[in-house]
């Protein structure tokens, strides 16, 4: 009888052990959680921004190639008339 309550207590002891052992795991998991969702949010907005400036100097570009070639045509029908 006083064996099995013995091997009872300790089973019980070993079940808390573990219990505390998940819990630790768990904050552990939602601090890396934490840092994790901050970092991607800071990678989300640069890579945010970097897409913007990428779409400006394409946008100017194409505005300055087409100025251009305008700005030649114009040229060009200009010296035929002339």
């Amino acid at each position: 009888m006083l064996c099995h309550i013995l091997e009872i207590l300790q089973h019980d002891l070993v079940t808390r052990t573990h219990t505390y052992c998940l819990q630790d795991n768990a904050e552990q998991l939602q601090e890396k959680a934490s840092i994790f969702e901050k970092q991607a949010g800071e990678i989300r907005q640069k890579m945010y921004w970097k897409s913007k400036r990428l779409w400006i100097i394409l946008g100017v570009s194409i505005t300055l190639l087409v100025i251009i070639i305008i700005v030649i045509a114009v040229l060009t029908t200009r010296k035929k008339t002339a």
